[in-house]
């Protein structure tokens, strides 16, 4: 994926850091890859160590290595993440500095989906290269295009929409459907499973309560990535009617206690959902690499 900048540190935590606190996604992951005390694992495309931080704690003599392209998203893991068992390493997907054979277990999330399109074939080779014999490729996938915003506030709506053709415009493969298509023909076979990662809960005056009391203790957060955030999506904007500072005003909007209050209270007792589904792609290694 071309003149994309990645290297947004605390957007990156504020948005993924999440994820290692939903237990379900942990016990999904966990399970649907199969992981073992004793594996070694590589996350290829590693960002800032989320995979690391979910898989870690089912590790005892294994652990996890992470490499990505970016230094800075590196470097913020590295002061972020304490746990011995997670490595995080300066390293290009497509020249894996490894012997082949070296990992149980290699997996990404978001990587497959935001490389260049020439790259696809080359970066799963090396993953399926440094792969031991019989060992598991997981693609973790965040299928963003289904992701569910309820009640629809009109201008995220229409962010959101945009946003998504900015991607798929500057090469983004929001499907997978070029890696599938490589393991298609060259007869690599996987399976899946999904799991919604999120919120589904009626709209009742409590939650808003609740709701609100979180937003005002993330505000201050919120301050501090703002400038990055903003800087990130305007990325895939910038060829639309949207400026930086009127993205800069909808997060605000979105994430406004003065704002979603009243918003809220006109839609109780329907239904809140904020929900991403998340595909886990299986692929195990075949007896002979044809790539």
């Amino acid at each position: 994926m071309q003149h994309v900048d990645w290297g947004f540190p605390l957007y990156t935590a504020y948005s993924r850091f999440p994820y290692c606190r939903d237990r379900g996604l942990r016990h999904f992951i966990r399970d649907g890859v199969d992981i073992h005390p004793a594996d070694r694992i590589l996350d290829v495309g590693c960002g800032i160590g989320i995979l690391g931080k979910i898989v870690a704690p089912y590790l005892q003599e294994g652990w996890v290595e992470g490499v990505d392209l970016n230094l800075k998203l590196i470097e913020f893991g590295r002061q972020k993440i304490k746990s011995l068992k997670i490595r995080l390493y300066q390293g290009d997907a497509r020249t894996l500095n490894y012997p082949a054979e070296t990992f149980d277990t290699v997996m990404s999330m978001g990587l497959f989906e935001n490389i260049d399109r020439g790259d696809t074939e080359a970066v799963l080779q090396e993953m399926l290269r440094v792969l031991k014999p019989h060992g598991k490729l997981a693609v973790i996938h965040l299928d963003i295009i289904h992701y569910i915003n309820c009640p629809p506030e009109a201008q995220f709506a229409q962010f959101w929409t945009d946003f998504l053709a900015g991607m798929r415009r500057l090469g983004a493969d929001l499907e997978l459907q070029r890696l599938l298509q490589v393991c298609q023909t060259r007869d690599i076979a996987w399976r899946t499973s999904a799991y919604d990662y999120g919120t589904v809960t009626p709209i009742t005056e409590k939650l808003i309560s609740f709701y609100l009391e979180e937003l005002v203790a993330i505000t201050p957060q919120i301050e501090k990535i703002l400038d990055e955030m903003v800087e990130f999506n305007f990325q895939f904007l910038r060829d639309t009617y949207w400026t930086k500072d009127q993205i800069r005003a909808m997060a605000l909007q979105t994430t406004s206690p003065a704002f979603q209050g009243p918003f809220l209270t006109t839609h109780l007792g329907q239904e809140y959902r904020r929900i991403t589904p998340i595909m886990l792609y299986l692929f195990e290694k075949p007896e002979t690499l044809n790539l």
